[in-house]
């Protein structure tokens, strides 16, 4: 007559243990949300990658305008070593670059400067510090019989060691990459003055998970500019300084 108080005691215990055993499952496999950057976070290391106070793609194009392009005569081909250290004009800025370049002008049918260059480059600032490498290879084309004007084509790309250090001292290893298509230079301006460019951001961090972004840059003159995101969203950046303003859509 005992038998079935026994087997009800063990149905009990066996469905307290699953239970028990589910409730555990379920807290061990509850997915935690990725850490990802956010679009704003992207539009800055894009505007610090591009920015002439920062030592972005525009620093590199103010320093070719400057040195290279009238220092060549026709079918030459020239090349050089070169380090310094210098700070940015508001002295939050300090970076030491080592540049290898060459450099040949052809000037038959058209004034053409092919510039390729390789650059070690170590930054830092209040925002971040970077230790990274640039290189590229740009088409630098004469308007008018002058390099006073000229057309820039062609990709750069920096990699290297992100550190943040206003918020966890987390550091990211970062690949970005532009390529820029018809941009206008005016050198007695020292700004670019037109054309686009392409982006891609290539992040992977200590702390968030991996990110890649991928859009658009339109030159408007005096030293302004627009990004836009593919997924859509836009942002004015000031080239010299490296400001950026988020656009409404």
């Amino acid at each position: 007559m005992k038998r079935p108080e026994v087997f009800r005691s063990q149905f009990f215990v066996i469905i307290t243990l699953m239970a028990t055993s589910f409730a555990t499952t379920s807290c061990s496999e509850e997915e935690v949300d990725p850490v990802v950057i956010t679009v704003d976070d992207a539009a800055e290391l894009v505007a610090f990658s591009m920015a002439n106070r920062t030592y972005g793609t525009v620093y590199n194009l103010n320093y070719v305008a400057e040195e290279v392009t009238e220092s060549i005569f026709c079918n030459e081909v020239e090349s050089r070593d070169e380090s310094f250290s210098e700070d940015s004009r508001d002295g939050e800025i300090t970076v030491t670059l080592d540049i290898s370049e060459s450099y040949t002008r052809s000037c038959d049918p058209e004034d053409v400067v092919q510039y390729s260059f390789m650059q070690s480059q170590s930054l830092t600032s209040i925002r971040f510090d970077r230790e990274q490498t640039v290189d590229g290879t740009w088409f630098i084309t004469a308007t008018q019989g002058s390099f006073d004007i000229a057309t820039y084509n062609g990709p750069y790309t920096s990699q290297g060691e992100w550190t943040y250090n206003l918020e966890d001292d987390h550091t990211d290893q970062i690949t970005y990459n532009t390529t820029m298509m018809d941009v206008t230079y005016d050198g007695s301006l020292e700004r670019i003055t037109g054309g686009s460019a392409t982006f891609s951001l290539e992040g992977k961090s200590t702390v968030y998970e991996d990110y890649l972004y991928t859009g658009d840059i339109e030159f408007l003159g005096s030293d302004l500019s627009i990004i836009t995101f593919s997924s859509g969203e836009q942002y004015e950046l000031n080239l010299e300084t490296g400001e950026i303003t988020p656009l409404e859509s």
